[in-house]
């Protein structure tokens, strides 16, 4: 069977070390990788000696559109992604109308499909009757997003990260804890979400992942205490992970 695309002269890794050769592809996978791939594709590339990575993906994304096309839509959003080498986004739920129903995740859907240039997957809110979650993750989301101010008004934190493991849904979380927010400077925010409150909260939310059974990820992660804790922490809870905020 002829292959969909052949990338020639590409510069690619190949067990720790930079490898020249050809890249076959086929039905959207990597078939063969070779120095010389003797056919024709149905399509072909000259990569002249450049090196060729595979696309990136990026867990978390705030695209727009909706209420808030004005500032963005899904397909200037996913062309930014494009061009920094971004294959595949994950959009995140506080949009307007926020994510939490079956309606609002169609028409996410419905509208990413005409407009997105790269692959889109979309994360949910908890519903505010957890009876409708299941019709939620029906629809094909990725997973689900828990904001500090929720976790203040959740009655039992636990009681939604085990509803996310019997639907098999990953929860993301900021590991904050949920503070007044009766700041006026910036210096008092930073008082408020220091290193070791950071700390506190990742241990907390994990401890109660792992009770549930829940996988679980840590955004924003800013602390290298952290970063540290969190290796220990997959010892005893592995469905952990973490992603860092690079400013």
């Amino acid at each position: 069977m002829q292959p969909d695309l052949i990338i020639r002269n590409a510069r690619f890794l190949w067990r720790n070390h930079l490898t020249e050769g050809e890249i076959v592809i086929s039905s959207g996978k990597i078939i063969k990788l070779c120095k010389s791939f003797q056919g024709h594709g149905e399509k072909t590339i000259n990569a002249y000696h450049k090196i060729v990575l595979p696309g990136l993906i990026d867990v978390h994304v705030h695209l727009r559109d909706l209420n808030q096309a004005y500032k963005e839509d899904y397909y200037t959003g996913t062309c930014a992604a494009a061009a920094g080498g971004i294959t595949t986004v994950l959009d995140m739920p506080n949009t307007i109308p926020q994510t939490n129903s079956v309606k609002v995740i169609k028409m996410k859907k419905r509208i990413a499909s005409q407009k997105a240039v790269v692959n889109i997957g979309f994360f949910s809110l908890f519903p505010h009757n957890l009876s409708s979650l299941k019709e939620i993750v029906n629809e094909g989301i990725v997973a689900l997003k828990l904001y500090p101010k929720d976790i203040e008004l959740s009655l039992s934190l636990r009681a939604l990260f085990e509803a996310a493991a019997t639907n098999n849904k990953p929860v993301a979380v900021h590991p904050e804890l949920p503070l007044p927010e009766t700041y006026t400077s910036p210096r008092q925010f930073l008082q408020l979400h220091t290193s070791f409150v950071e700390l506190i909260a990742a241990l907390m939310h994990t401890e109660i992942a792992a009770k549930s059974s829940c996988q679980l990820h840590l955004c924003h992660i800013t602390s290298k205490f952290t970063v540290e804790a969190i290796k220990k922490m997959k010892l005893f809870h592995p469905l952990l992970s973490c992603e860092v905020t690079p400013h």
